[in-house]
């Protein structure tokens, strides 16, 4: 199945209108594996992320009158801040690449090309520039765009019916040990479960996520990645897919839903890959995508 344009502009609206969990905390903010890597200037030459104001990547703080800001205009009605600040950490800006794990055991291949085309185009959309916020080098998140590279499959004795948030990062890390995905300091690791796999710690609670991204680190190498859910199917109350009960643009309620958390996902983790670049407040506190949830 082909992934329309206009099925993309559907989508690249609804994530400007809306595009996370209704009644869903984003999450973002959950303990990460590892501490942020700390990056020096030869890194940053050939991987593609940036160093901040203070040159130490690591670095989270208040910002200073030297630290650009977005104001948000169309704040939610619950007390969140106003402004994404720049809190002088990496963002990704060069070419990013895309590395897929679909895990469990209902997944088909329309459902893997649209999910694969939706990645190749999003950035080539007009809504990609709002995601485009600088560093103090004048480098843009996201300006090199993102192209899926890899796709592999974990299912069978692989996958597992239940799986948790600090989970995920030993998928990733399995498949870099297993050879089956290689260790890219500028990729994105995604794994995106299908509905025979069930989130414990979201399935059926409000303050769970519909999907998030974090990072970790194999072999000294800095590694960002995250995770969605098909939730079409699990019966899970977590309310991902309110959005998309009515209307699915390619006939798939569980992969559209997915698909729509998926570009809020590539939204933060290009702005805000280690907890310390744009959001909020520090360690990812209402990023970017957070702002424009279900608006």
């Amino acid at each position: 199945m082909r992934f329309s344009f206009y099925a993309l502009a559907v989508l690249a609206f609804a994530v400007v209108a809306g595009a996370q969990a209704a009644s869903s905390d984003l999450n973002e903010r959950g303990s990460s594996p590892t501490d942020p890597p700390s990056l020096n200037e030869r890194d940053v030459a050939t991987g593609g992320v940036a160093l901040g104001f203070s040159g130490d990547p690591t670095t989270t703080g208040k910002p200073t009158d030297k630290t650009p800001s977005l104001t948000i205009s169309d704040a939610a009605s619950t007390p969140l801040p106003t402004q994404l600040h720049y809190y002088h950490g990496p963002i990704l800006w060069k070419p990013v690449r895309l590395y897929y794990i679909l895990y469990g055991n209902h997944w088909n291949k329309s459902q893997e090309e649209l999910i694969v085309y939706f990645s190749n185009c999003i950035s080539n959309t007009t809504w990609w520039n709002l995601v485009k916020l600088p560093d103090f080098h004048d480098h843009l998140a996201g300006s090199g765009g993102l192209v899926v590279k890899k796709v592999v499959y974990c299912s069978g004795s692989c996958a597992r019916p239940r799986i948790t948030r600090p989970s995920i990062a030993s998928v990733v890390i399995s498949q870099l040990q297993a050879g089956q995905l290689p260790v890219d300091r500028n990729g994105i690791y995604i794994v995106l479960t299908s509905p025979d796999v069930i989130a414990t710690d979201s399935c059926h609670n409000p303050k769970g996520s519909c999907g998030f991204h974090d990072h970790t680190s194999y072999k000294s190498t800095p590694i960002v990645y995250g995770w969605i859910a098909n939730w079409h199917g699990t019966g899970c109350t977590i309310g991902c897919l309110t959005r998309n009960r009515v209307y699915s643009p390619n006939n798939d309620v569980g992969i559209d839903g997915l698909i729509n958390v998926l570009a809020h996902e590539f939204a933060e983790a290009v702005t805000n890959p280690y907890y310390n670049a744009w959001e909020g407040a520090p360690n990812a506190n209402w990023e970017n995508g957070d702002f424009c949830a279900w608006k």
